[in-house]
């Protein structure tokens, strides 16, 4: 089975990228969350953690930047009704620290924000999330639930910020990066969070 690839990346596309290995270029299906870390030029080896699902369609290869998305990636699809598609939705609008959050607190608004995700589907997916977060020994020991601790800390200006921006107009994803840039900038407050993350998505010059 294949673990990862290592190449070079010959294209990035809305929800996928080509990954060339030894002259052979790998089509792989990615989070919005993983695009956002490949380089624009094709000018070095970029380590992809890879999955391959088959189905009555075919083969599909998936990519991730880290282990703990692919490992969170290996848990949803096991939920019933979720499949790789509703994975990669679920993972390009929250890193897998902050899944953990939203899993912990049960925020069902935060994942019914997600593009195909009803209140059902995200109902069930609280419950079953939680359970993995509580006792997945291989998410425990990649460190997922201490982010997600770190991430409670600012809980209570960054709800309130990511629904501001979502109300603005920008998708889940981008508030979620503008909010984590702005948080690695020190931001503490609701205001200095809008501040700085409106920056980062060009509202403010």
């Amino acid at each position: 089975m294949l673990a990862l690839l290592k190449g070079v990346v010959e294209e990035v596309g809305e929800a996928s990228c080509v990954l060339v290995v030894g002259g052979v270029g790998y089509e792989l299906g990615c989070s919005a969350t993983t695009l956002a870390t490949l380089p624009k030029a094709a000018t070095s080896d970029v380590v992809l953690y890879v999955r391959m699902r088959v189905s009555d369609a075919g083969v599909s290869l998936f990519g991730f930047a880290t282990k703990q998305e692919r490992a969170l990636f290996d848990k949803l699809t096991q939920i019933s009704g979720v499949g790789p598609k509703v994975a990669l939705a679920i993972l390009s609008a929250f890193a897998p620290e902050a899944l953990a959050t939203i899993a912990l607190g049960q925020d069902l608004a935060s994942l019914t924000s997600i593009p195909g995700v009803g209140k059902k589907t995200a109902a069930r997916l609280l419950v079953e999330l939680e359970t993995i977060f509580e006792h997945d020994e291989l998410l425990q020991s990649m460190g997922v639930l201490a982010e997600a601790s770190d991430l409670r800390v600012q809980e209570s200006w960054s709800a309130e910020a990511f629904a501001a921006l979502v109300s603005m107009g920008f998708s889940s994803q981008e508030a979620h990066t503008a909010l984590e840039q702005a948080a690695q900038e020190g931001a503490d407050s609701v205001e200095s969070a809008l501040a700085k993350s409106l920056k980062h998505l060009g509202r403010v010059q």
